[in-house]
């Protein structure tokens, strides 16, 4: 079952990294474009067309790959964005936003050892960068590579020790290798930077039932859903209570 791995990524991966303005400078062509990429995808791309025609270049280029995310054609917007990546070559910053979202493409289009490859090249590029480590232990993760994950996120705390994701991710893959231990140390440990956390909830309550604490996790999963009712932890919650509500020990 990987659907905790899976929960991370997908609420941030249209918002997170999209703008190109400080690093490639804004106008106003860019940012209409850019709006309706985000609004209105199908529109969006025909005015990126129309941009690249008139001569926009690598930003024409970019805003038709978010318009492609958008519309949900992930493996069109990967390759886009990795050709995007290629032709920026003064652009350090934005080069490696563009390269997080190629990767996060790549996710989406269940190509995990395509996505892996690009966060590993990313890391050549940006060695000790703890999001694209975090970004890649993910992808690890969904081949049922625990341990490269576990390394993945060592390293990756090592860097930001102050960013729960990394512990509940770490956690979450101790609890696939079967160290119960390390995988209730490390949810705590996300928990005390951040007790609202709704994913390291979730991951404890899953710790809790496995335990065979119903009550504990119950309190867990509730808490989740009261916290953020319409995310995917709370989804996962929901399904949880009802399975474990059903089964009959």
């Amino acid at each position: 079952m990987k659907i905790v791995f899976m929960l991370f990524l997908f609420g941030v991966l249209l918002h997170g990294e999209k703008t190109a303005s400080e690093e490639l400078g804004e106008s106003t062509e860019y940012r209409k474009c850019i709006e309706l990429a985000e609004s209105k995808p199908q529109i969006g791309l025909e005015r990126a067309k129309s941009w690249m025609d008139l001569g926009g270049g690598v930003v024409a280029n970019y805003c038709a790959a978010i318009s492609l995310l958008n519309m949900g054609l992930e493996q069109d917007a990967a390759l886009n964005l990795e050709n995007v990546a290629e032709r920026l070559y003064d652009h350090e910053n934005f080069k490696r936003k563009v390269l997080i979202q190629a990767g996060h493409a790549w996710l989406l289009a269940k190509d995990y050892k395509r996505a892996f490859s690009i966060f590993s090249n990313a890391l050549k590029l940006y060695p000790g960068d703890a999001s694209i480590l975090l970004d890649r232990a993910y992808a690890r993760g969904m081949v049922n590579d625990y341990s490269g994950a576990v390394l993945d996120l060592n390293f990756s705390i090592a860097i930001k020790p102050s960013e729960p994701l990394g512990y509940v991710l770490r956690g979450t893959a101790y609890r696939y290798l079967d160290k119960m231990i390390l995988a209730r140390k490390d949810i705590e440990k996300a928990l005390e930077l951040d007790p609202n956390f709704v994913e390291a909830l979730l991951e404890r309550g899953i710790l809790k039932r496995l335990s065979n604490d119903k009550d504990g996790a119950r309190r867990d999963w509730v808490r989740a859903i009261e916290l953020a009712p319409d995310s995917e932890s709370a989804a996962v919650a929901r399904q949880n209570l009802v399975i474990m509500d059903l089964r009959v020990e």
